[in-house]
């Protein structure tokens, strides 16, 4: 009776190198996806609290006792992976002194405050912070002006006021964004995946 030949040593290494060939495809592999599954979670996150936030906004949600304030976002690249969702129980606070000699007064317009730094809810105006999935963040804000403006952000706050479909944006520097959008690009620890919600000043937003 005879005997098959077991493997040689040169095929055993071939074998070996091949199982570790294919690990180390798989490992990249399930990398990729552990990432990319965590930056489309982040993304929708804030897609999702946007929406809830100016549901909230439109649908007169009661906030501190008695008040049914606005509604906003606000990101900061100071704490890229919050979201803050804040309170704005008095979306009209800086009638200007011709507003009121003219009768305008109240009305809500660009001389107005739609930010997070604000004392004029009773008890703070935060209500809730978000943190993104662990190792997601945002990694740059940018607006983008219809009138052919445009640069990176450090703080952006993005206000919800009723009846309107509009979205009051407001820069680092304080001022409002006329018309335009904002891109808060989205990505993992490694910065190889990457997502961007873009919120346009018209009202709709959505991730791209």
């Amino acid at each position: 009776m005879r005997f098959k030949q077991g493997f040689t040593f040169v095929e055993l290494l071939v074998a070996v190198g091949i199982i570790a060939l294919i690990s180390a495809i798989t490992l990249v592999n399930s990398g990729i996806l552990s990432a990319t599954s965590k930056v489309n979670a982040a993304a929708n996150a804030v897609y999702d609290t946007a929406k809830k936030t100016r549901h909230n906004s439109i649908s007169v949600k009661e906030f501190g006792g008695d008040l049914f304030p606005s509604y906003g976002i606000y990101l900061d690249m100071s704490s890229p992976d919050k979201i803050i969702v804040y309170a704005d129980c008095e979306a009209n606070d800086r009638d200007t002194a011709e507003e009121i000699s003219e009768g305008r007064a109240p009305i809500v317009n660009d001389n107005d405050d739609f930010d997070y730094d604000q004392a004029n809810c009773a008890g703070g105006n935060l209500v809730e912070e978000i943190t993104l999935p662990y190792g997601a963040k945002i990694k740059e804000l940018r607006y983008i002006s219809a009138f052919d403006s445009s640069g990176t952000q450090q703080k952006i706050f993005m206000e919800f006021l009723r009846p309107e479909p509009t979205i009051w944006i407001t820069l680092d520097d304080g001022s409002l964004l006329p018309a335009g959008r904002i891109e808060a690009d989205i990505t993992d620890a490694s910065g190889k995946v990457s997502k961007t919600v873009i919120f346009r000043s018209t009202g709709q937003f959505s991730i791209e």
